[in-house]
C-alpha cells in the first residue's frame, strides 16, 4: 500500500495535506473536476480547465471509456494522461453508479480495475455495490460484504499503486461503520459512496447525521473522499468533518438545464436580472447577458462560471482552515438555505466528534445567535469549567463570578478562550436596544482579580492542580503588558516559565518544562519519542508521527505537550499537530512542532492561539 497523505494543519477535524501520486502531489481539500472520457465530449476543453483554474487533479469514468471501442484502444495505447490531455493526477471510477441507474454493466469487477491498472490511472476505484440511502438492512448488508470482497480483490490486483476504496451502508450506521472496518485496511484513500440521492433531494441533515457517525471510525492517517459531493453549499461541511478530496460532474449538468452554482445555492439562469456575480468570468460578460448567447456557448460560459464558484469556494475553505475559521464559514453558509441549516443543527447534535480534535484556542469566538452557544469549542469550555470547579487547590474562585454568554465564570479565568475572545453583537448595538444575552460583567461588579490567584487559575485550568500547588509552593512573579495590562509572564528565579498567550493560556518556556515535568502525573501531558527520534528533538526538530511511540490520553491537536524519551528525560515543548489518538499512525508528517528545546532552552514565544505554520523541519 501506498502511504499517499501528509497532514500539514487543521482546525479540527478539517485538514490541510498533500496528497502524493506519480503525476504530481496534490494540495488538499482538492476538489476533481469530473472530465467525459471522450476528448470530444468534454463541454470545456481539458487545456481550458488546466490553464483557467490551475486544476492539479481529474476525475473520469474507466467504465465509460472501456465500452467505446476506439476509446478503449486509444487510451490503453496513449495511456489515460494523453488521452484526456492532462499531465496531472487522474483519479477513475469503475461504472458502480452505472451500474446501479441501470441495473447492470458489461464488466467484472477483475477486468475493471486491470483496465485501470493498464492505462496508468493515478488513482483507482473497485467496481462496488452501489447501496441507495433507503435500502433495507438485509440487502445493504449484502452489498456491503460483496463491495468487502471485491475490495480485498482489488488490493491485490492493483499493488503498491494508489487505491481508492468505497464505504458503502446507506442510512445504516453499524453497516457503514462495518463496511470501513472490512475495507479500510486495503485503503490508500477512503470514499464514502451512495450519497448522491440525499443531495439530489437535499437530505443534507440525513447526509451529515451518517458522517458524523461513521467518521470517528476512519483512520485518520487516510484521505477522506466523498463521491459526488459536488456543490459549493456542501464543501465547508464537508471539510468540516474531515474530508479532503470532492468531485464535481454538477459544473456541467446543472450548465445543461442553465442553473447557475453559488456557496449559497443555484439559480436559474431565466431569473437573473441584476450582474451581480464578481467572479473574474462575469465581470467579462455578466450574467444579464449570458442567456443572449448561442445555446452551446451558453451552456459553457454557465459550465465555467460553475466550475469558478466551485474551485473559489475550494480556496475559501482551505483558508478558513488555515486562519481556524471553519466553523465560521460552516455557520455562514447554513444560513444560506433550510436545508443546510438543518444540516447543521445535526453537526451541533454530535460534539462527540468533533470534541477529541477541539483545539485548545482560536484567535475568537464569534456568537451570532443561540446556535452558536452549542459548538465544540462552547461544549468544551463549560465542560472543563466543571472538571475545574469541582478540583481542590489554589486558584479556586477568589475573586467573584462573570456572567459571561457561556455561563457563569470565575473572576481569574475571564481573560482565556473562549471567553476573553467573545466577539457578541453586544458590543456593536446600541445602549438602548436588547440584547441576545447578558453582556459579560452586566449582572454584577466583578472586584478586580488577585493578580496571582490570576496566574494559578489558569496555570491550574491547563496543566492541572498539582503543576498550581507546585507553584504556589515555590513562589513566582509576574510580568504584565504596559500597553494592556494583561498577564504575559509567570516568571521564577529570574527566568519565564510561562508566557500567556493572547487566548490568556499559559504557555511553558523550556524552563517551565522543567518545572512541570516532575510535578505532573506520571505520563501526563506527554508525547514519548522513539530513540532514533531523540538527537533531533532535543536540537528542536520537528517530531514526526512515525517516532511517536504513544501519548497521553487526551492529548488534542494545538495543545502544548512535554517531549519526552522512553526514560522520560525531557527533550522538548512543543505544540500538538495531531491528537493523541492520532499520533504515531500516520507514516509521514509532524506530531508535534517544538517551541523550545534542551540544547537552547529558549523562551518561547506568546503564540496567537493557534498551531506555528508548519514548515520543513
Amino acid at each position: 500500500m501506498s502511504h499517499v497523505f501528509e497532514l500539514l494543519d487543521r482546525d479540527g477535524l478539517a485538514r490541510l495535506g498533500t496528497l502524493k501520486t506519480p503525476h504530481g502531489t496534490v494540495r488538499t481539500p482538492v476538489l476533481l473536476p469530473v472530465l467525459h472520457p471522450d476528448p470530444a465530449r468534454q463541454l470545456i476543453p481539458t487545456a481550458e480547465i488546466r490553464e483557467r483554474f490551475h486544476v492539479e487533479a481529474v476525475m473520469t469514468s474507466s467504465y465509460i471509456l472501456r465500452r467505446q471501442e476506439a476509446l478503449f484502444d486509444r487510451a490503453r495505447s496513449q495511456g489515460i494522461h494523453a488521452l484526456l490531455g492532462f499531465p496531472g493526477t487522474v483519479v477513475t471510477d469503475s461504472g458502480a453508479f452505472q451500474q446501479h441507474v441501470y441495473g447492470g454493466v458489461e464488466v467484472t469487477p477483475e477486468q475493471i480495475l486491470e483496465f485501470q491498472n493498464e492505462i496508468g490511472t493515478d488513482v483507482a476505484t473497485p467496481l462496488d455495490l452501489f447501496v441507495e440511502p433507503q435500502t433495507p438492512f438485509r440487502e445493504a448488508e449484502q452489498g456491503v460484504e460483496e463491495t468487502a470482497r471485491r475490495v480485498a480483490i482489488a488490493r491485490q490486483l492493483r499493488g503498491d499503486r494508489i487505491l481508492a476504496v468505497p464505504i458503502q451502508g446507506g442510512l445504516h450506521d453499524d453497516l457503514r461503520r462495518r463496511s470501513a472496518e472490512l475495507t479500510a485496511r486495503f485503503a490508500d484513500i477512503l470514499a464514502v459512496g451512495g450519497i448522491v440521492p440525499l443531495m439530489d433531494r437535499y437530505r443534507f441533515a440525513a447526509l451529515f447525521r451518517m458522517l458524523c457517525q461513521l467518521r470517528p471510525h476512519l483512520p485518520p492517517e487516510r484521505p477522506l473522499h466523498l463521491y459526488g459531493l459536488g456543490h459549493p453549499m456542501l464543501f465547508a461541511m464537508g471539510a468540516l468533518l474531515g474530508a479532503d478530496i470532492f468531485d464535481t460532474a454538477s459544473y456541467h449538468k446543472f450548465a445543461v438545464r442553465s442553473s447557475l452554482m453559488f456557496p449559497t445555492g443555484t439559480l436559474p439562469l431565466s431569473e437573473v436580472r441584476e450582474g451581480f456575480c464578481g467572479c473574474s468570468l462575469c465581470d467579462r460578460l455578466p450574467l444579464t447577458q449570458v442567456s443572449e448567447l448561442p445555446g452551446p456557448e451558453r451552456e459553457k460560459h454557465v459550465a465555467l462560471h460553475n466550475l469558478s464558484q466551485c474551485l473559489l469556494e475550494i480556496a475559501r475553505v482551505r483558508q478558513a482552515i488555515r486562519d481556524g475559521e471553519i466553523w465560521d464559514l460552516v455557520e455562514m453558509r447554513a444560513a444560506g438555505h433550510p436545508a443546510l441549516l438543518a444540516a447543521y443543527r445535526e453537526l451541533l447534535d454530535h460534539p462527540e466528534t468533533f470534541l477529541p480534535t477541539e483545539p485548545p484556542s482560536r484567535r475568537h469566538l464569534f456568537l451570532r445567535g443561540p446556535l452558536s452557544l452549542r459548538l465544540p469549542a462552547v461544549v468544551q469550555f463549560q465542560q472543563h469549567l466543571k472538571e475545574f470547579a469541582a478540583e481542590e487547590g489554589p486558584g479556586v474562585v477568589s475573586s467573584g463570578v462573570v456572567n459571561s454568554p457561556l455561563g457563569a465564570v470565575p473572576g481569574e479565568l475571564r481573560e482565556i478562550y473562549p471567553v476573553g475572545s467573545l466577539v457578541t453583537p453586544e458590543e456593536f448595538a446600541p445602549a438602548d436596544r436588547g440584547a441576545l444575552w447578558d453582556p459579560p460583567g452586566t449582572a454584577g461588579s466583578v472586584p478586580p482579580s488577585d493578580p496571582k490567584a490570576h496566574a494559578l487559575a489558569i496555570v491550574r485550568w491547563v496543566w492541572g492542580s498539582s503543576a498550581s500547588i507546585a507553584l504556589a509552593k515555590r513562589g513566582f512573579d509576574l510580568r504584565h503588558s504596559r500597553a494592556s495590562g494583561r498577564l504575559r509572564e509567570i516568571r521564577a528565579d529570574g527566568v519565564a516559565l510561562f508566557v500567556v498567550g493572547n487566548d490568556g493560556l499559559p504557555h511553558p518556556t523550556f524552563q517551565g518544562g522543567e518545572f512541570l515535568h516532575p510535578v505532573l502525573p506520571l505520563g501526563s501531558h506527554r508525547v514519548v519519542a522513539s530513540v532514533d527520534a531523540t538527537p533531533f528533538v532535543e536540537s528542536g526538530r520537528s517530531l514526526f508521527s512515525q517516532h511517536v511511540l504513544r501519548a497521553s490520553p487526551g492529548v488534542h491537536p494545538g495543545e502544548y505537550v512535554l517531549v519526552v524519551d522512553p526514560q522520560d528525560r525531557l527533550l522538548a515543548v512543543g505544540r500538538a499537530l495531531l491528537g493523541s489518538t492520532e499520533m504515531g499512525r500516520f507514516d509521514q508528517g509532524v506530531a508535534v512542532h517544538p517551541v523550545a528545546h534542551r540544547k537552547s532552552k529558549s523562551p518561547g514565544s506568546p503564540g496567537s492561539g493557534r498551531p506555528p505554520p508548519v514548515g520543513v523541519p
